[in-house]
């Protein structure tokens, strides 16, 4: 059975283009049969381009994107509903990486996932619906939603087994949207039991993943940079060097956060420009929640650099980050708006355009807020309170740090400058 593996991510995506354009003109229509009515060729065709999908698109996206598209085609004409189930879901998910919009397409893929999970009623049913529901809310940048739907679905895991890859992806994913909603607490309190979980099954994957990028704040958020800085070197280097997997942008994400957090965002900078080329070249930006990390990373990193560097060179990285914060802002999304208009604050405040700064933060904050991302707003809040000063100014700061220490964030003016750099403290 050969189904190959393209040489580049560019050539997986024009079979992707191809492959969508066939379910396009097909349709999503089917005529269910059994099991033993499809050729076991078949079905063992669809299980491998389900299995490959699954295992690929946790590291390299684009390729995985590929033999989902395969799996789909293959599992309607074949008709047997339990592998459908699961073709359906697992496109779902790579269609939301288009994040906003891809919107209709993904709702029409999550009716049908819905339908056919609650005529099949099984607990197995019940956790692919649920799973591909927390992927495409997370996405699309609706947090709060993609916590509910994987908080079922792990509860739908303990009935069915021989799910540990699927449940470990959305563990992960959860642990994302929960720091956009600002939930440390919860976060580092799953961070090192899920690394300790995998380290004791022998899981080298899993625990690399749960101690880079957005989890490894755990760590920075306990005050603890030199552990943080450590676990990200070791994980760093379990990992392959070839190629540029989702792992190599986890890497550049928790040492721009080091960078930001410690005050050398000179150096991180720097890096993330080394690495650009590998970065674009992987398409990763093609997924819009994606795009956005790294575009607002570069920004914040060339911001706070401006500010450690001055004159000329660093008047070209507020530039840099001007321009990152406006690619972001055609973006469509409200919540990415949100996160460069907080950009473009700092950019503002650096300059000494207070009142253009007050304005964008004031802004972001309230974007921030009607999107539940209540660790940016806090942060934007902290800034707002330290360029207006006085009573009011103090009020902002103080109720920020409260909030913050309740996430069990211990050193608040440290943590707020990963997400809001350009300021005065």
């Amino acid at each position: 059975m050969r189904l190959g593996l393209p040489s580049t991510p560019r050539r997986a995506l024009a079979s992707i283009v191809m492959r969508r354009l066939q379910l396009r003109l097909r349709g999503l229509r089917f005529r269910e049969r059994d099991a033993t009515q499809v050729p076991p060729e078949t079905l063992r065709r669809i299980e491998l381009c389900l299995s490959i999908s699954t295992c690929l698109g946790i590291v390299d996206l684009i390729r995985g994107a590929k033999f989902s598209s395969r799996a789909l085609l293959l599992a309607l004409r074949a008709g047997e509903p339990k592998l459908l189930l699961r073709a359906l879901a697992v496109e779902t998910v790579f269609v939301s990486t288009g994040g906003v919009r891809a919107g209709r397409r993904a709702d029409r893929l999550l009716a049908r996932t819905g339908v056919l999970a609650a005529r099949l009623g099984t607990a197995e049913a019940h956790f692919f619906d649920e799973t591909c529901r927390g992927f495409s809310s997370h996405l699309r940048g609706r947090f709060r939603a993609a916590v509910d739907h994987f908080e079922r679905a792990e509860a739908a895991a303990s009935e069915c087994r021989g799910r540990a890859l699927e449940l470990n992806a959305a563990r992960l994913t959860m642990v994302f949207a929960l720091h956009y909603l600002g939930r440390m607490a919860d976060l580092s309190r799953r961070v090192p039991r899920q690394v300790a979980e995998s380290r004791d099954r022998g899981d080298l994957y899993g625990a690399t993943n749960f101690e880079l990028g957005l989890p490894g704040l755990a760590w920075l958020a306990t005050d603890d940079f030199e552990e943080s800085r450590r676990r990200a070197r070791d994980a760093s280097g379990r990992w392959s060097q070839r190629g540029f997997q989702m792992q190599h942008w986890y890497a550049l994400q928790t040492a721009g956060h080091l960078g930001l957090y410690g005050g050398d965002a000179r150096t991180a900078h720097a890096g993330l420009m080394e690495k650009w080329p590998a970065l674009t070249g992987s398409l990763l930006l093609r997924v819009q929640l994606i795009h956005c990390e790294i575009r607002s990373l570069r920004a914040r990193l060339a911001l706070a650099a401006a500010g450690e560097i001055g004159g000329e060179q660093g008047r070209r990285l507020l530039l840099e980050a001007e321009r990152d914060a406006r690619r972001l802002h055609r973006l469509g999304a409200p919540w990415i708006e949100s996160q460069a208009q907080l950009i473009l604050a700092g950019v503002a405040a650096t300059r000494g355009d207070d009142e253009q700064a007050v304005r964008l933060l004031r802004e972001a904050a309230a974007g921030f807020d009607a999107a539940d991302m209540a660790l940016y707003a806090a942060a934007a809040r902290r800034r707002l309170g330290t360029l207006l000063g006085g009573d009011a100014g103090l009020a902002l700061r103080e109720a920020a740090d409260r909030w913050m220490a309740s996430e069990k964030i211990r050193a608040p003016a440290r943590f707020t400058a990963i997400f809001a750099p350009g300021f005065r403290d």
